[in-house]
């Protein structure tokens, strides 16, 4: 640590002692400690200033919310915070150097060539610190939005094969044979009800977010058609009043369908799924029951949620797993006006 600050300010006493070189046309080797002094007095609070600064506002204002916002603002601001440390730091040296009280007025006066050449120099270095940023950023962003995709399109394909895959049409066809000779206006709306099963996939798979209230209505389908399947051993209560917000398509319908999936169903030992809100998430629990045979894990599927998720906010998908109860939290995603 003390090794780095050291290099810092050998590095601020050169660039002192390179610019009075230039700008005054030559080196004058009688005043050189001066020189490198006045280096490290100027350049030590400029380097720490814009690092401290470029810290809060990038923080303040993401990278990954607009690389070309993030560099402008950061830049326009950095020069700000320059200009004032150039400033002061110049007004405390010409005040140490004289014996009479230098003034604004006067430090203008006698400096402004000097302070106008080292804000010459910080404009250099900061926009070149602040482009190799940007571009690294830009990078990740575009990186980050690949990866954004294959996830999507990887949980849409999950999603789609789950719902045609020979399980699950075996299940509903068989379900609806038993349905069609016992009780056919029971088997008109399971057809209606499979069919919105399908409808939401076809038309929600490519959307990044959508609005709670309609994954909710595909939820609703889907549901429907397991109870029919496992009639009173599954109950699902969604309490959600007045909750708005967005998340990810088909993501809620997953940890319904896994929480069935890896969990044993039976008279004897009911599913209880609950759906709540909860401090801004959207909470998925269920009493823990696991299959003693699974030929599948849910953990694919959550780590997809997990890194969609992260793409539109900083708040993580949390998952708790305790002896008797399993619980995925989801973030809402506020809709903007």
């Amino acid at each position: 640590m003390m090794a780095g600050e050291l290099i810092l300010l050998a590095i601020c006493g050169l660039i002192g002692v390179v610019a009075s070189t230039i700008f005054s046309r030559g080196i004058y080797w009688g005043n050189i400690d001066i020189q490198i002094f006045y280096g490290m007095l100027v350049g030590y609070p400029l380097f720490k200033g814009n690092y401290f600064w470029g810290d809060f506002m990038t923080r303040t204002f993401p990278w990954r919310k607009g690389p070309l916002r993030t560099l402008l603002i950061c830049f326009a601001s950095g020069i700000v915070i320059s200009m004032i440390i150039i400033v002061l730091v110049n007004l405390l040296w010409y005040n140490l150097r004289s014996k009479e009280p230098v003034s604004l007025a006067v430090l203008f006066d006698q400096g402004f060539f000097v302070m106008i050449s080292e804000l010459i120099i910080t404009i250099i270095i900061t926009l070149g610190h602040y482009m190799a940023n940007f571009f690294v950023e830009w990078k990740k962003l575009l990186i980050q939005e690949e990866q954004f995709k294959r996830e999507a399109l990887n949980l849409q394909f999950n999603a789609l094969k789950n719902q045609v895959n020979p399980h699950f049409l075996f299940n509903s066809l068989n379900v609806l044979t038993s349905l069609v000779e016992t009780d056919p206006p029971l088997a008109v709306k399971f057809i209606k009800q499979l069919s919105e099963v399908y409808r939401y996939v076809l038309e929600h798979k490519d959307k990044e977010l959508i609005e709670l209230s309609t994954e909710l209505q595909f939820v609703n389908a889907f549901v429907y058609l397991q109870k029919i399947r496992f009639d009173h051993s599954l109950v699902v209560d969604i309490t959600l009043d007045d909750v708005a917000g967005r998340i990810i398509p088909l993501s809620l319908q997953m940890l319904v369908e896994n929480a069935i999936k890896h969990n044993i169903i039976s008279e004897d030992k009911p599913l209880n799924i609950s759906i709540t809100a909860e401090e801004g998430y959207l909470v998925v629990n269920n009493n823990l029951q696991k299959k003693k045979v699974i030929h599948e894990t849910g953990s694919i599927g959550l780590d997809n949620i997990r890194n969609r998720y992260a793409y539109f906010t900083g708040l993580p998908v949390v998952v708790e797993e305790t002896n008797d109860r399993f619980t995925v939290k989801l973030p809402l995603i506020e809709i903007q006006s």
